[in-house]
């Protein structure tokens, strides 16, 4: 995967981890420990490689921070389908658009969404995690980041609460606000690039 970092990457600015589930599939499996092998870059959780273990995965982050690097000022989670621009980021700090000493998270944030009450839906949440009708602000979780002074907060609160597999609503969101972790909006915080569709033709 190293061939994928940006010098900011390489030169240890910022740490690159890939959290992983556990596959059934051994070859898969034997590709990941190849890959963290070569790159150290891979943590794999006890937990089958799923979109509902998401929030597992996102937990497994949080306190791979705090055991191992608790003064990093942030923690980054990003999806496998977005491409981040680490330098970017640091031009934006540098101009006072973001604060480590903050307990918050910052992305682009969603109010009053109706809980989904639908077992078929991805997204379902039973009474049982979550009785209300809305969740609270939080941060959408195709990309987020949260600081150092939120994460301990946040994990401290989970012992305290019901399980939602919604992981941006969990952390972000349930948790954040029994913590009074801030959730910033930042103004265009994801660039959606137009879709594009090219003919085979078209690329020889």
């Amino acid at each position: 995967m190293s061939s994928i970092y940006s010098d900011t990457v390489k030169n240890n600015t910022i740490l690159a981890l890939f959290i992983i589930g556990w596959s059934a599939n051994e070859t898969n499996m034997m590709d990941v420990h190849k890959e963290a092998e070569q790159f150290g870059d891979v943590i794999v959780i006890s937990q089958p490689d799923s979109y509902r273990n998401l929030v597992i995965k996102v937990f497994s982050a949080m306190k791979y921070h705090q055991s191992f690097c608790k003064n990093v000022d942030y923690l980054f989670k990003v999806d496998h389908d977005v491409i981040f621009f680490p330098d970017h980021f640091f031009n934006l700090e540098r101009k006072g658009y973001f604060h480590s000493t903050e307990a918050a998270s910052y992305g682009n944030t969603w109010k009053k969404a109706v809980v989904e009450r639908d077992p078929k839906n991805r997204w379902y949440t039973s009474y049982t995690q979550y009785p209300k009708d809305l969740y609270p602000t939080f941060t959408s979780g195709p990309a987020y980041i949260l600081t150092k002074n939120a994460i301990p907060k946040l994990l401290d609160a989970a012992q305290y609460r019901n399980l939602v597999m919604v992981e941006d609503v969990f952390i972000t969101g349930i948790l954040a606000s029994d913590t009074r972790v801030k959730r910033i909006s930042y103004p265009n915080f994801f660039y959606k690039y137009p879709r594009i569709t090219v003919e085979p033709k078209e690329i020889l």
